[in-house]
């Protein structure tokens, strides 16, 4: 056979180097988008999640969690519990070394220190402008507008390569297009909760005023929606809903406090915020306050009644049953238990009884799925759970403050919860926090924990009426893919200045919380600005604090042998 000529065999081998080069170049093209799709995807369910391996808030974008502190009683001049946040800006060396100071006498910030305005009971963040750095919102539920007494308003701070503006855009709903205007006791701004419950690309915030009348009955509540845009929150483009808003199912009735508890997430995975709605005042039947939660999911439109639906614990597969005074879904938080890229819900009921002990408390874990929230293999969870340290007690009302994180940076979040109420023998109402972890089936008791004030390895001494655990924080403030659990006793007396507040952060680990790794804080520590005071309340944490508990309870003398009842 006469051999190929020369021609043709190198037409054949440039034929080969071809074809290798077109199978690899679409083996990469194919490797490339198998592997962003699957980024996108963990991305997407970390934001929605509210993950703390997102590093929020970040109001200055460098790579680390800022962390919020309201001091609603702080005082200014004559005007007392007028207000005041304090920012501490994240750091890798787990040190707090820059902050800033807000309250509404400051140059630049609308309005004034006034008597009893709150500033800094709430708190939340968004990036509402879309421009990569966080904004602070800070509310006032007791700000009086003009005549008009303890009817609420709201700042928001933008963030920026410097930290947060000391510029604020105010809103009321005198402002709102929406709105029926300001009212006497509407208390706007008591509950916040934020998501991008359109798909816009900028997030919206949802502000409550579960104190609401409507009809001539008191306390129904109500919740407005901002929407965000390149230029932030806007007045004209938001809405308000109610129970009487077409396809809410029930109705508003006197003291349903709807609004009282927020939680958003994205509980279908399909790429719009949703929105669980407390009413922990709700009526069933002959049972008084047993309480109800409201789903609300987001569309392109923004949150649509449409297809909402209301859960509560006569509902087949909602563990245990309606009674009095539950307030079930007076407390809320959302966070992917089991890491399936559908976000989950906890709703508390601190009032919850457990056989003849009244108020013990008992938290219901309730999962996401393609079609939402799904009552299916929920959870109800109690300091008598199976795995769960502690034992059920008269009065510790468990599940007073929820937070999920991801202590350990296994990518299950996790779930904290308060229990300010706490006795730890004959030291009463001292508070004390469980940690519960998450796993592929979600929340159980195993290997979860619990931190008081006399745990060893931390033990810097419970007092009475400290309530440890009035409010909690999750996020990574030092940017190593674990949340940090940051625990407040706002009613923590020291030295001879009662109920000034106290924080306890708590570094997260490979293996979690430990009560061996932690920084105490007030205002009289290091870079910290301000100094303790009386009646400071310094540590409410975004939306979870306790605003209404008493300290110290009724009858008893502090330390410092001041017996006294104040309502923060």
């Amino acid at each position: 056979m006469n051999p190929r000529p020369s021609y043709l065999r190198q037409w054949i081998e440039d034929f080969k180097t071809l074809m290798m080069s077109v199978l690899t170049f679409a083996f990469l093209a194919i490797f490339f988008m198998v592997f962003t799709n699957k980024l996108a995807a963990q991305s997407h369910s970390t934001a929605e999640s509210g993950s703390s391996s997102d590093i929020r808030p970040d109001f200055n974008r460098d790579g680390y969690a800022d962390l919020v502190i309201g001091a609603p009683g702080e005082r200014f001049g004559d005007a007392n519990a007028a207000g005041a946040v304090t920012i501490l800006y994240g750091d890798p060396d787990q040190t707090p070394k820059e902050s800033t100071f807000l309250h509404q006498s400051m140059p630049y910030i609308p309005d004034t220190d006034e008597y009893r305005d709150h500033f800094g009971a709430r708190s939340t963040f968004g990036d509402f402008n879309g421009d990569g750095f966080d904004d602070l919102v800070v509310s006032a539920p007791k700000e009086d507008i003009g005549s008009i007494i303890d009817t609420g308003q709201i700042w928001i701070f933008a963030g920026s390569s410097t930290g947060l503006a000391e510029t604020a855009k105010v809103f009321h709903q005198g402002a709102l297009d929406s709105s029926g205007g300001n009212e006497t006791g509407d208390k706007w701004g008591s509950m916040l909760s934020v998501g991008d419950f359109n798909g816009d690309g900028y997030e919206d915030l949802v502000v409550a005023a579960p104190e609401k009348d409507k009809d001539g009955k008191t306390d129904v509540g109500k919740i407005s929606i901002l929407y965000g845009s390149s230029s932030g929150l806007s007045a004209n483009e938001s809405h308000d809903i109610d129970q009487e808003t077409k396809g809410i199912p029930d109705g508003g009735e006197e003291n349903d406090k709807w609004g009282s508890a927020l939680a958003s997430g994205d509980f279908n995975n399909d790429g719009f915020s949703d929105l669980a709605v407390g009413a922990p005042g709700e009526k069933y039947g002959q049972f008084p306050e047993a309480g109800a939660v409201t789903l609300l999911y987001g569309s392109p439109s923004g949150i649509t009644t449409a297809n909402s639906y209301r859960l509560h614990q006569n509902i087949p597969f909602v563990p245990d049953r309606n009674e009095a005074y539950d307030h079930w879904g007076g407390v809320l938080t959302s966070g992917d238990f089991n890491n399936d890229g559908f976000t989950d819900l906890a709703v508390g009921a601190p009032n919850e009884s457990s056989g003849k002990k009244k108020q013990t408390g008992a938290v219901t874990v309730m999962f996401g799925s393609e079609q939402g929230i799904r009552i299916t293999g929920s959870s109800r969870l109690h300091q008598g759970s199976f795995d769960v340290p502690g034992r059920n007690e008269q009065g510790d009302r468990w599940g007073s403050v929820l937070i999920s994180g991801d202590f350990n940076g296994d990518t299950f979040e996790d779930l904290a919860i308060g229990a300010p109420a706490e006795s730890l023998d004959s030291v009463q109402r001292a508070g004390a926090v469980t940690i519960l972890f998450g796993n592929s089936k979600g929340i159980s008791g195993r290997g979860s924990i619990s931190i008081d004030q006399n745990t060893d390895g931390f033990q810097i001494g419970a007092e009475p009426a400290d309530h440890w655990g009035d409010a909690l924080e999750a996020l990574d403030m030092n940017g190593d893919g674990k949340s940090e659990l940051v625990v407040a006793a706002s009613g923590e007396s020291l030295g001879t200045q009662f109920d000034t507040g106290l924080l306890t952060l708590f570094w997260g680990t490979e293996t979690g919380i430990s009560p061996n790794f932690f920084l105490t804080l007030d205002q009289d520590t290091m870079n910290v600005p301000n100094e303790n005071k009386t009646l400071d309340y310094w540590g409410r944490l975004g939306t979870t604090s306790q605003l209404d508990l008493e300290r110290p309870p009724w009858g008893l003398t502090t330390t410092t042998g001041i017996n006294t009842v104040v309502l923060a």
